[in-house]
């Protein structure tokens, strides 16, 4: 084949695909009704579908959200009574509540128990809401205390505030652990 030839064969095979081309964009124009033609073919029914989409459900519950400082009022000055954790979907009830407890003061201070040592140390809701505990006694509680479960968790809030319905939640990172207290009365 000499060059001549070759030279027409490429132009002829790309008009065929340029035809084919404009060939296919013609029927997707004319399938969408973008030309304001009918199309060839009969009508078919639309049918309505048969279920709505539901948007699938969260794995973990929403972060308590973190009140401005002009809302720290909610807990401050009330005893915070530890009732029960959550640790990666276990519910985890505190068999004495009123012995694990957080007093938050609006100098960013707080006070508290865990089982039969007293804490204290200081907390923030700036960017989240975390915990730092200065100062412990460091009693032996027994076998059956949860007050190293208790500071450990505590040291790695990362989250809380009012839960809404009169309680206190503090999250550690990503919901992993959520502790639950109650309010037991206004502090001295």
């Amino acid at each position: 084949m000499n060059k001549k030839t070759f030279a027409w064969v490429l132009v002829i095979i790309l008009l065929v695909l340029l035809g084919i081309t404009l060939l296919a964009l013609s029927r997707a124009r004319r399938s969408s009704g973008s030309e304001g033609t009918a199309p060839t073919t009969a009508p078919t029914a639309i049918q309505a579908p048969t279920s709505t989409p539901v948007p699938p459900a969260p794995t973990n519950p929403p972060a308590p959200t973190n009140p401005p400082a002009d809302e720290n009022a909610a807990i401050i000055n009330i005893i915070w009574q530890w009732t029960q954790l959550t640790d990666q979907g276990t519910v985890i009830a505190v068999r004495n509540p009123a012995n694990y407890t957080l007093i938050f003061r609006a100098d960013e201070t707080f006070t508290g128990m865990a089982d039969c040592n007293q804490i204290s140390g200081t907390y923030s809701t700036k960017n989240g809401f975390s915990v730092n505990v200065k100062t412990t006694t460091n009693a032996y509680c027994g076998e059956s205390s949860m007050d190293q479960h208790y500071l450990k968790t505590l040291s790695n809030v990362v989250a809380g505030g009012p839960d809404g319905a009169g309680g206190l939640v503090l999250q550690t990172g990503g919901g992993a652990q959520s502790m639950q207290f109650r309010n037991g009365g206004t502090a001295p």
